[in-house]
């Protein structure tokens, strides 16, 4: 699951990904760029996930 844009024209807003390692585990995590905003998904056994609360992820 995703982030959910809303708003007029949101449909045509560009989105890049890239991949870093956000929470220092050694394997590559999700970032998702909207605009100005980043959804971050940490790599998690080979599956995308959010993070769960008080993980920590450092951009």
């Amino acid at each position: 699951m995703g982030p959910v844009l809303v708003g007029a024209d949101q449909d045509l807003a560009p989105v890049t990904l890239t991949f870093k390692d956000v929470n220092g585990d050694g394997k590559l995590d999700m970032i998702v760029n909207v605009q100005d905003s980043h959804f971050v998904f940490l790599n998690d056994a080979g599956q995308f996930r959010s993070p769960r609360p008080g993980e920590h992820i450092q951009f």
